[in-house]
C-alpha cells in the first residue's frame, strides 16, 4: 500500500509539473452575452461572444495556447495555436485573431469560454547603479517561467548616432519567476564619456513573452 502511494504521488507531481511548465492558468468567461477588455498604452486582450459566436483580439499580449469553447449542455470544442490559429509575435509581444461560432464548432449556445496562455520568461533591466569605478545592473524575470542562463552584453559608442562597439559580456544565472540577479562589473576608463547600452540575453536565446525591455541606455 506505501508503494502504491508513493507511486501515484509521483504521477501526481510529474502531472502538475508538466502544466506548470506548459501552460498559465486560464482566464475564464462564463457570463452570458460577455464582453472583456483589457488594455494598456502597449498592450491589449480583448474578447467578445454571444449565443452563436464570438472573437478574441490580442495585441502584444501573452501567448495563447489554447481556447476552450463550452456549450450550455456540457460539450466543448478546443481550438488549439498554430493548428486552428496563430500567435503572430513581434519584439513587443503577440498578437492574435481568433473568431468562432457554434455552427462551425457543431456545438449548442456558446456558454463558457477559458484562455490558456503559454508560460514564458520575460527578462528586464529594473535598475542601473554607478559607485566609484563600478556599475550594478538588476537583471528581473517579471515573467511566469524559468529563464534560462544567458549573458548580458554591454556596448559602447561615441554618441547616439555612432555605431555601437560590443565590449563586455557578463554571465546571468538561471532566475525564476520574479527572482532578480544583481551583476557588477567595471568598464575601461577610456569609455568613461561614451554612451552605453546593457542588453539582457543578447544573443537572443531565451524565447520571452516581450523582447523590447531587454536593453537600457547608461552613462
Amino acid at each position: 500500500m506505501k508503494n502504491l502511494r508513493k507511486y501515484l504521488l509521483v504521477i501526481f507531481i510529474i502531472g502538475v509539473l508538466f502544466l506548470s511548465v506548459n501552460y498559465s492558468s486560464a482566464l475564464t468567461h462564463q457570463k452570458k452575452n460577455a464582453e472583456f477588455s483589457y488594455s494598456t498604452k502597449n498592450k491589449a486582450y480583448n474578447i467578445y461572444y454571444n449565443d452563436v459566436a464570438g472573437f478574441i483580439l490580442t495585441k502584444n499580449y501573452k501567448q495563447i495556447s489554447f481556447v476552450k469553447i463550452t456549450d450550455i449542455e456540457g460539450n466543448s470544442k478546443t481550438l488549439k495555436n498554430k493548428i486552428h490559429f496563430k500567435n503572430n509575435k513581434t519584439i513587443f509581444g503577440y498578437t492574435a485573431d481568433i473568431n468562432f461560432n457554434k455552427n462551425d464548432l457543431k456545438l449548442n449556445k456558446i456558454r463558457k469560454i477559458e484562455v490558456s496562455f503559454v508560460r514564458q520568461p520575460n527578462l528586464r533591466i529594473s535598475k542601473i547603479v554607478k559607485k566609484s569605478n563600478f556599475f550594478y545592473i538588476t537583471v528581473k524575470n517579471s515573467g511566469d517561467f524559468k529563464a534560462e542562463s544567458n549573458y548580458l552584453g554591454v556596448y559602447v559608442q561615441k554618441s547616439y548616432f555612432d555605431k555601437q562597439k560590443f565590449v563586455k559580456k557578463i554571465r546571468i544565472p538561471a532566475l525564476k519567476p520574479g527572482q532578480s540577479k544583481k551583476i557588477k562589473f567595471s568598464m575601461n576608463k577610456k569609455y568613461k564619456k561614451y554612451l552605453k547600452k546593457a542588453s539582457v540575453d543578447y544573443k537572443k536565446r531565451i524565447n520571452e513573452i516581450y523582447k523590447y525591455n531587454n536593453s537600457r541606455l547608461f552613462f
